[in-house]
């Protein structure tokens, strides 16, 4: 039986309690339209259209980390607040996972089974705000902290400016990793109220998951491209639309195509367009390769030459995956944290800053992890690289330790 919640109405503004930098987040769920005219500054624009959208297609990735508080701004009416309440409260029977919107049902109807369903799938909701509701806007205009946005009317409505869209805060945030990477990389965030600069470079994600990385580095830095790479369609999809909503579908692209041993990418068509040589799949030539991320992915190692190959002088490289511990076996990992279950996607101490036994070069991947200890990827001095960071972090659990290497290449390899 689901245990029946009600909404966490908020009448007038208040910040989250864990704020962000002193930017809460703030998912605003009004249309294009009404959020271009008057909006909180930094909230991100999420339009909820209840008559045509789907359950399956709402962007459920778009929102935080279930455990990072947030809140929602809706549009409503007086009239409405009750059919937002009575949905919230459908019963003890009612399925988070299964139901969908109803074009037949008023939009507050709607609305309702959708903060139910936010809640009752485990995020955390602070507050909803109704923004037609008496007091909202005024105590908005009242808190010196935040700044409301207003903008006259026009033709375009439907379409937000560049600069709003860039001002906006990201209901999510990049991994950790990718986080300190690009401050060490590139520095602070440029202005979002600066025009974007020429784009400089392009960041290749292999294993892109859901785009998330991507698309929070092109957002944040205006100079970036972005190119993911990921074995299933659904990543791929997911990618090109979370780049289409933030406006970065001229920056942001993603392929689907596997790496297989010995630096192999299927299909080969692909392959040009990892070298950034090539427009062949329809996509407009990106700027020269700046950063290379493998976040929690790993290659098949005999790729470790193709990968050092891949990074051109300048440009860097970003690994953050599970490391395990010297005094720790591959079974006792297993049995203590049951994933990964195998050295495909889990280090061992040392193995990217060293280089491989020369008799290991030409093997294939079985016997190279049947020695692994003799293993290495070759990201060394010698081979042209410079070590900008390399430290042990704690994962989510608080229990599994990641890699994190970040490494230049400084020069072409002897």
């Amino acid at each position: 039986m689901q245990t029946q919640q009600r909404i966490p109405f908020g009448t007038v503004w208040t910040p989250c309690p864990e704020p962000d930098n002193g930017f809460p987040i703030l998912v605003d769920l009004r249309s294009t339209a009404a959020y271009r005219q008057c909006h909180i500054d930094r909230s991100f624009s999420l339009p909820f259209d209840h008559t045509t959208a789907s359950r399956a297609d709402f962007p459920w990735s778009l929102l935080p980390d279930r455990q990072r508080r947030f809140s929602i701004l809706v549009d409503s009416n007086d009239s409405d607040i009750h059919s937002l309440a009575e949905y919230f409260d459908p019963g003890p029977d009612f399925d988070p996972s299964s139901w969908d919107f109803d074009g037949t049902k008023s939009r507050a109807e709607n609305l309702g089974r959708l903060l139910h369903s936010i809640v009752a799938s485990g995020w955390t909701l602070h507050r909803v705000y109704v923004a037609m509701m008496r007091g909202f806007w005024s105590s908005c205009l009242s808190d010196p902290t935040i700044r409301v946005v207003m903008l006259e009317p026009s033709g375009a409505d439907q379409v937000l400016p560049e600069l709003m869209v860039r001002g906006m805060r990201l209901p999510f945030d990049p991994s950790p990793a990718v986080a300190h990477a690009a401050r060490l990389l590139w520095g602070p965030a440029v202005a979002n109220d600066e025009p974007p600069p020429r784009p400089i470079g392009t960041v290749l994600d292999l294993g892109c998951g859901a785009g998330r990385d991507l698309a929070w580095l092109a957002h944040t830095y205006a100079h970036l491209h972005g190119l993911g790479l990921d074995a299933w369609k659904g990543s791929v999809a997911r990618t090109e639309a979370l780049a289409n909503r933030l406006q970065l579908s001229d920056r942001v692209h993603a392929v689907r195509a596997e790496l297989r041993s010995h630096g192999r990418v299927h299909p080969a068509s692909v392959a040009p367009l990892l070298q950034l040589s090539s427009a062949s799949l329809g996509m407009p030539q990106p700027p020269p390769l700046a950063l290379v991320l493998m976040h929690r992915y790993l290659p098949p190692r005999t790729s470790a030459a193709w990968l050092r190959q891949l990074v051109p002088v300048g440009a860097a490289l970003l690994v953050a995956t599970f490391e395990l511990p010297r005094d720790m076996s591959l079974d006792a990992w297993v049995a203590e944290h049951q994933s990964p279950t195998h050295h495909g996607n889990l280090l061992v101490d040392g193995e990217l800053t060293r280089d491989a036994s020369a008799d290991l070069v030409a093997s294939d991947d079985r016997a190279i992890v049947a020695r692994i200890g003799e293993w290495g990827w070759g990201f060394t001095a010698a081979n042209g690289f410079e070590t900008i960071m390399s430290r042990i972090v704690m994962a989510e659990d608080g229990q599994r330790p990641i890699r994190w290497l970040l490494t230049r290449r400084v020069l072409l390899a002897p």
